[in-house]
């Protein structure tokens, strides 16, 4: 079996954290999964693209960690989509 993936722009781009937030509440389900959980399968790795944009380009590194803690085997994506703008949102209200 092979799995592919068709990746579609969604209009939205973010380049600070509170565009990111913005973001996370306006993108579909979809992707979520594709750069939380397709991203580990593509790095063959426990990474994901939100952890290496916030660590290589904003150079959060916590919240980078915190995001990539977060196991996308035990959410649904709603759940990720939630806990995803709770870790953001906490960190742009610091």
């Amino acid at each position: 079996m092979e799995a592919v993936s068709f990746v579609l722009p969604t209009g939205h781009r973010a380049t600070t954290l509170g565009e990111f937030a913005s973001s996370l509440a306006k993108v579909g389900h979809a992707s979520v999964a594709y750069h939380l959980f397709e991203a580990r399968l593509r790095a063959a790795g426990d990474d994901n693209d939100f952890s290496r944009w916030l660590a290589q380009e904003l150079d959060e590194q916590e919240l980078a960690a915190a995001i990539r803690k977060l196991d996308p085997y035990t959410h649904t994506l709603d759940g990720l989509r939630h806990r995803l703008s709770a870790l953001v949102a906490a960190r742009v209200n610091r």
